[in-house]
């Protein structure tokens, strides 16, 4: 059983911020560490701190160190404390609470529900096992007469919880025009998490115009955005809404959404038509204008030739 008394003490010792405070709990602590020593040797005493560990204890380090230094206690394991000659005990009668139990229900289903979208990662234990201590962090004696400190403490925890499962997410988009028989439908998906997670992007047509050839299973890195190119298959021109969805490796559903696709494979047709029409036209315009300059010249040169000749007769004249 955990002495309540002592582990107070080392409590006071471990969160004073102040050295002098800390020095003053330290000693109180080891005094009366050493009256039980006096009063009982050899007996086996746990102490323990309360659930704010390892985050609020500025001086456990410096109060560690001084309970090794002095020869009121000396540290042992656990087991050896286990090991010892039970004292007898017994269990009262509680009080039950139906807010309490249902809230104790919501916990373990967000546990549940957070464990199943782990499957996203690589490896889950840096997000799961800081949650797991912070649940059963909720359970704790402690909290028996702060009510309405235990109840902001649930909701902080279902609140994480729900960003947590959350926080891989589809990037809606606009509506889309595919122009061509054969395209890809591209899909962002974002991770605000600080793990990379690998999710399986999937297209479902809901009408038989579109057909998906694949789904794509990309990674998303931390705290960013990646896009799944997913290849698509017009069969026929028309609308058509398409459902996609985004879910972990091991099938575990995180996000879905609908879009407005419009499908108008006729239109890569008509597209190289008026490509081919084009280059048809500036290769006769090119043509046209080689075959006019060529003509320019040689009137030039005709010109140019029949000034020369008439030069010459006149020349021919004088000389006469």
């Amino acid at each position: 059983m955990v002495d309540d008394a002592l582990s107070a003490d080392l409590q006071a010792a471990a969160g004073a911020a102040s050295p002098s405070v800390r020095t003053t709990a330290i000693d109180a602590l080891t005094a009366q560490l050493a009256a039980e020593a006096a009063a009982r040797p050899g007996r086996g005493l746990v102490l323990a701190l309360d659930r704010t560990w390892p985050y609020a204890q500025p001086g456990l380090p410096d109060t560690l160190a001084a309970l090794k230094s002095t020869s009121a206690a000396a540290f042992v394991p656990l087991s050896s404390i286990l090991a010892t000659t039970p004292v007898a005990g017994r269990v009262t009668e509680g009080v039950a609470s139906e807010e309490r139990a249902a809230a104790f229900t919501e916990l373990a289903a967000d546990a549940a529900a957070e464990t199943a979208f782990s499957s996203v990662l690589d490896d889950p234990a840096p997000l799961l096992d800081p949650r797991r201590l912070e649940r059963i962090a909720l359970y704790a004696l402690a909290w028996h007469d702060d009510d309405a400190g235990w109840t902001e403490a649930v909701a902080a925890f279902r609140e994480r919880s729900n960003e947590i499962v959350t926080s891989v997410k589809l990037e809606q988009g606009s509506d889309m025009a595919l122009l061509a028989a054969h395209a890809n439908v591209k899909i962002a998906v974002s991770n605000s998490l600080p793990y990379p997670v690998n999710v399986r992007v999937t297209v479902d047509p809901q009408g038989p115009i579109l057909r998906v050839l694949e789904s794509q299973l990309i990674t998303v890195e931390p705290e960013s955005t990646a896009t799944a190119v997913i290849p698509v298959e017009a069969v026929a021109n028309g609308q058509v809404t398409v459902l996609t969805s985004i879910e972990s490796p091991t099938g575990v559903p995180l996000d879905s959404g609908h879009a407005s696709v419009a499908v108008h494979a006729e239109w890569e047709g008509i597209g190289t038509l008026v490509v081919i029409v084009v280059l048809v036209l500036i290769f006769v315009a090119g043509l046209l204008r080689l075959i006019v300059t060529r003509r320019r010249a040689r009137r030039q040169r005709e010109a140019a030739d029949e000034s020369e000749t008439a030069d010459d007769v006149a020349s021919e004249g004088r000389d006469g």
